[in-house]
């Protein structure tokens, strides 16, 4: 393998212009007694889709290294309940910047079921994650949806309490006065955030969502 396929293997930041592949998560459904020994719940909602009420659960695994999102259902058969996994986010071991503290955890791999509704379950799922304490960092790859939640992110920032940062080279990028900026969307070119598909001109550039800094 080339030096500069290496480098783009694991260290490029890039924007990917396609949609990732969804796929169903490897472990489909948790019982709430697992739930309740294995994860630390983090939200619990109502959503209506047609007519019809279901609850959505959220939590992240003790160990930290995965957080999922689903609906909560009744096996009745067993007469137990469960959580439906339809997002499940893994999270990268180690965090790539000493200007973070705290629980900080950056988003590795992105697993969508195909047969998740339109609920906002991935943003609910980031927010959930941004209201319990825990520094939230992007992906180093960005695909359209990715982009997409993020952009979301950042819009709604301002309205529900938590702040967007951007960390270019292991640093976050200041203010003349050394003060972190609180990115809003067009306070920092986006052409120093975003790469362009193919790129490698993006190293270490992340978004960073907290309510902590």
């Amino acid at each position: 393998m080339l030096l500069k396929d290496l480098v783009k293997l694991v260290e490029m930041p890039e924007y990917i212009d396609r949609e990732l592949a969804r796929e169903e998560p490897e472990q489909r459904r948790v019982s709430m007694e697992a739930f309740d020994r294995e994860y630390q719940m983090l939200s619990k909602y109502n959503v209506n889709t047609g007519g019809e009420v279901t609850t959505v659960v959220t939590g992240i695994r003790n160990d930290k290294a995965a957080a999922i999102s689903g609906e909560l259902r009744k096996d009745e058969k067993e007469d137990r309940w469960y959580v439906e996994i339809q997002i499940q986010l893994e999270f990268h071991n180690g965090v790539p910047t000493s200007e973070l503290k705290g629980n900080v955890i950056q988003v590795d791999v992105v697993i969508a079921s195909p047969s998740i509704k339109s609920q906002g379950q991935g943003y609910n799922l980031y927010k959930a994650l941004i209201d319990n304490g825990y520094t939230l960092l992007s992906d180093n790859c960005q695909y359209i949806g990715g982009r997409k939640l993020w952009d979301k992110v950042i819009r709604k920032a301002v309205g529900e309490g938590y702040k967007v940062y951007v960390l270019k080279g292991e640093q976050l990028i200041r203010d003349a006065n050394g003060n972190p900026i609180a990115f809003d969307g067009s306070n920092i070119p986006h052409d120093q955030i975003w790469g362009k598909p193919g790129s490698l001109d993006h190293h270490h550039t992340l978004l960073v969502a907290t309510k902590s800094i």
